[in-house]
């Protein structure tokens, strides 16, 4: 009877041996592929999973420490979170949903409507219209963040769309407001040399009438004064009076036969020499 008990007995403990060594070897090889590099590095000399997952734990797992201070920042981050400067709802949402995740995965969390208030404390003045009607037409107990933050991204589409369609009006005002100038400037230049012109006429007028007998004055002394001149002037050529000797006719006429004189000469000894040339 012994014996054949006993043998039953090592059996039983050699199979269950066995099954245990293959579940260590799937559990050493399911956290081997889920290690990146440096982590197999730190494990790969254990023997068994539980002494792989031990060391796995004691490198990352914090301490007690280490969670409150991390928690005391985040917490701070949570009561201070404000709107930075030219930053959208998404960008908000971001930082927000980090902080809030971040308390939850150290095991500290917030009531939803608190979450909810939270975010639309922070938001700017002009949203206020926004804020309000989200107030009163929802129910700030059961609304989640995500559907919030869905709502105010659909809002700042439709804000963003407005303010392009004012900056293409005041384009549009802008280019008629420059025409109607430029028309206004150029039909007030008109009237300016209009202006110009007849004032140039009253006064030209006024200087003709007022100047009338002294250019008659003038007109008269300039007729008589050459006379007086004339009768002075002697001719050195002809010695008569009235005119200089580059006028004098009697000086012309002698040029003129000397000229013709000079002719006849020319044309006689041309002749001349063609009889010899015969």
């Amino acid at each position: 009877m012994d014996g054949p008990f006993y043998s039953s007995k090592v059996r039983k403990r050699a199979n269950g041996s066995k099954e245990n060594i293959q579940l260590n070897a799937k559990a050493m090889h399911t956290l081997f592929c889920a290690l990146g590099p440096e982590e197999y590095s730190r494990v790969s000399s254990c023997s068994n999973a539980n002494k792989i997952w031990d060391k796995l734990e004691v490198t990352h797992e914090e301490t007690n420490q280490l969670k409150k201070s991390k928690i005391g920042i985040l917490t701070l981050n949570y009561e201070t979170f404000k709107k930075m400067l030219e930053e959208d709802i998404k960008a908000i949402s971001d930082r927000f949903t980090i902080i809030i995740n971040g308390l939850k995965s150290y095991g500290k969390t917030y009531p939803n409507e608190e979450v909810v208030r939270k975010m639309l404390r922070i938001l700017p003045k002009f949203w206020t219209s926004k804020v309000t009607i989200i107030k009163e037409s929802k129910n700030l107990e059961t609304l989640t963040l995500d559907k919030l933050i869905c709502s105010l991204l659909i809002h700042e589409m439709r804000l963003s769309e407005r303010v392009k369609e004012v900056k293409v009006e005041k384009k549009k005002i802008g280019v008629a407001i420059k025409s109607t100038t430029n028309e206004e400037n150029e039909s007030s230049d008109e009237v300016d040399e209009d202006k110009e012109m007849t004032m140039f006429a009253k006064t030209f007028k006024r200087f003709m009438k007022s100047n009338k007998g002294i250019i008659f004055q003038r007109k008269e002394g300039l007729k008589l004064e050459p006379n007086k001149e004339k009768d002075l002037i002697i001719c050195y050529e002809c010695k008569k009076l009235g005119h200089i000797k580059f006028d004098c006719p009697q000086r012309k006429k002698n040029e003129s036969i000397k000229q013709k004189h000079k002719a006849n000469v020319a044309t006689l000894s041309n002749e001349d020499s063609s009889n010899n040339d015969k």
